[in-house]
């Protein structure tokens, strides 16, 4: 089962699409608004992926990171929090 398939509660459904297709090998992923320009960017103030027409149009002086950085984070949440339950259900158990 992929990482991303066990967190995919946790995440927005455009992060989700983002993170299926960085973890399949897919080369881009395009912006909604934007659909010749690929996602690149994380605004971590808006907590939503732009392109870098977005990014100069509505995220001007936001707080941006690269999107696979972003996606990589994500994944570590992910592996994170199945580790914390993992363990609350040994825990649990062992009570």
């Amino acid at each position: 089962m992929a990482i991303l398939e066990r967190g995919k509660d946790l995440l927005s459904p455009e992060m989700l699409l983002f993170a299926n297709a960085v973890e399949g090998g897919e080369a881009y992923v395009f912006c909604p608004r934007h659909s010749d320009k690929p996602i690149e960017y994380f605004c971590k103030q808006c907590s939503v992926t732009v392109c870098v027409k977005c990014m100069f149009d509505e995220h001007n002086g936001h707080e941006l990171i690269q999107i696979e950085e972003m996606a990589n984070s994500l994944k570590q949440n992910v592996l994170d929090l199945q580790k914390m339950l993992v363990n609350a259900h040994r825990l649990n158990d062992e009570n």
